[in-house]
């Protein structure tokens, strides 16, 4: 699961957490084990590249095709 949490500053961490339950040997759920972690970072890098792609496709149709001459 993922979600953005905001801070009190206003600033935005985008989370990711992952949640496992864990059984007994009977098969009956005694623990449940979360993990979260900040993956602002990615989300950024992400962010980043789809603006980079789009920019490159605003670019290419421009550009003088490269063929066998």
């Amino acid at each position: 699961m993922r979600w953005n949490q905001i801070c009190k500053d206003g600033s935005i961490i985008h989370t990711e957490v992952v949640t496992t339950l864990l059984p007994d040997s009977s098969g009956k759920v005694i623990e449940i084990l979360g993990v979260s972690r900040d993956i602002t970072e990615r989300k950024l890098a992400q962010k980043e590249i789809a603006r980079l792609n789009e920019e490159l496709e605003n670019v290419l149709p421009n550009e003088p095709s490269v063929g066998n001459h």
